[in-house]
């Protein structure tokens, strides 16, 4: 198994909120602000406002 190095690393996104649903979207009005900004299309792992892990998306 390959070491995911800081390089490899995917960009995070943070939500506003605490996710209390299992439901996949995430629309925009959620999300926080990510600096910097990703391009359109780039894989980002998302966390809830808490901290907590949610998934991966495409920004």
């Amino acid at each position: 198994m390959k070491n995911i190095q800081a390089k490899d690393a995917l960009p995070v996104v943070r939500l506003k909120i605490e996710r209390k649903s299992n439901h996949p979207w995430i629309f925009q009005k959620m999300v926080e602000k990510p600096e910097p900004k990703p391009r359109p299309g780039t894989i980002v792992e998302i966390y809830d406002r808490e901290g907590t892990f949610c998934g991966r998306g495409f920004y």
